[in-house]
């Protein structure tokens, strides 16, 4: 990892970019605001730098509104997986503690009615006043499409078995529980650790 004084450097070079809130955002902060109060536009996440969407802090929930920057053009099967920058901010927030549940625009675009947002994100987000589960190493949790569409719905990283999936009529699933690294296997990311 970075030293404390690289981390400041890269942490104040990221404070120092202009948030422009897009119109995607307004619309899925208005629907979260039916569903749960608290949540707070672009909050600033003081360990890793980043700007949140929409978070929870009391709660650590981060809800990360992803338009097509976010992700790969789709492959031959359609799937939509999410970009390295992408990947490498819901890893370094699960890392600082953080659940964080991704909403691409893809998803949302398909919800035609106020009643089916509020549905999404209450599936997403859970019941206000709920304790939030502790965020899984791969950073995210997500509806069924995070990064794919398949009737599986992998996620950002469920081939991995890193990322808590969410299923249309389903509860938020518990995090698996953590698995011990015996070696290096370049096929999955070492889980980081703030010092």
């Amino acid at each position: 990892l970075l030293s404390e004084s690289q981390r400041k450097l890269c942490c104040d070079a990221m404070q120092g970019t202009e948030v422009t809130i897009s119109r995607l955002q307004r619309s899925v902060a208005a629907a979260l605001a039916a569903v749960q109060h608290g949540f707070e536009e672009e909050h600033l996440e003081p360990r890793t730098g980043y700007s949140l969407d929409l978070a929870l802090p009391s709660s650590r929930v981060a809800v990360e509104v992803d338009g097509p920057s976010h992700f790969l053009l789709p492959d031959g099967r359609g799937v939509r997986k999410p970009n390295g920058p992408t990947l490498l901010k819901r890893r370094l927030l699960a890392a600082a503690g953080w659940r964080v549940i991704s909403v691409p625009f893809y998803e949302w675009d398909g919800l035609n009615t106020a009643d089916e947002r509020q549905a999404y994100l209450e599936r997403a987000v859970g019941p206000p006043c709920a304790a939030a589960p502790q965020a899984s190493p791969g950073g995210c949790t997500s509806l069924p499409s995070c990064s794919s569409p398949g009737p599986a719905a992998r996620s950002l990283a469920a081939d991995k078995g890193r990322t808590t999936k969410l299923t249309a009529a389903a509860a938020p699933a518990a995090a698996p529980a953590p698995r011990k690294r015996v070696g290096i296997a370049r096929s999955r990311p070492v889980p980081l650790q703030w010092s």
